[in-house]
């Protein structure tokens, strides 16, 4: 007797699907489902534990869902900033055009005011490093510029240029609800984020200076402020 099978899938089908796995991704909690995470919070936090604990539960489903989908959408290629030379009326223009998901994100990011003094130290810590699991969405890099040049002004203060201290509010507190943000002139000629081997020269001109060297590219071209 001869079996004549019903079955009307494909041969050779490839039937592994990643779903399943991306539905648990797309569902995870990077803080509330890591434990590992709130023990090490809790050892170094101590007595500002619990106050930290609880900012941090509520900031994690944000970033872990909301900003890593925008993340997502800024790292497909066509979603690739470029350059718009010419406005409808062909005037130069010369703009750096940004995708939505982009500004949304920056502004939703830089807007938690992460190097106020109003948070924490550890607060502020595990929320960027959270943040810093979206990956390259844009706004990684400029966090990290921005605390440096936070760093800088609070290390090295100079009352003589009250603009100094205008940018270090503008960084770390905001005015009118909007953070500024930082960035640096580096060379990949030179070495890229190796800084000690780029080499630039800063020549006084009257209040600031004029910096002269070899620059291939901006960290972060829509920057307010530079160092």
């Amino acid at each position: 007797m001869r079996l004549t099978s019903h079955e009307t899938g494909t041969r050779g089908k490839n039937t592994y699907s990643f779903d399943e796995f991306v539905l648990r991704r797309e569902n995870l909690d990077w803080y509330g489902d890591d434990p590992f995470l709130q023990q090490a919070v809790r050892k170094y936090t101590g007595a500002q534990f619990e106050e930290v604990h609880e900012k941090i539960q509520a900031f994690s489903p944000r970033v872990s869902s909301k900003w890593n989908q925008l993340a997502e959408r800024n790292a497909r290629p066509e979603a690739r900033p470029y350059m718009l030379h010419y406005d409808a009326f062909n005037h130069r223009i010369d703009r750096i055009v940004r995708p939505l998901e982009v500004h949304q994100l920056e502004s939703e990011v830089f807007g938690e005011g992460l190097f106020s003094s109003k948070m924490p130290p550890w607060e502020s810590f595990v929320k960027r490093m959270l943040t810093h699991q979206i990956g390259e969405g844009g706004v990684t890099c400029p966090l990290t510029c921005t605390h440096g040049l936070i760093a800088l002004l609070d290390q090295f203060p100079n009352h003589e240029i009250p603009e100094l201290q205008e940018i270090l509010l503008h960084t770390k507190e905001g005015l009118n609800g909007e953070f500024a943000i930082g960035a640096q002139f580096m060379s990949e000629i030179q070495g890229g984020s190796d800084l000690p081997a780029n080499l630039l020269e800063a020549v006084p001109e009257g209040k600031y200076y004029r910096l002269y060297g070899n620059k291939f590219f901006c960290s972060l071209p829509t920057l307010i402020i530079q160092w």
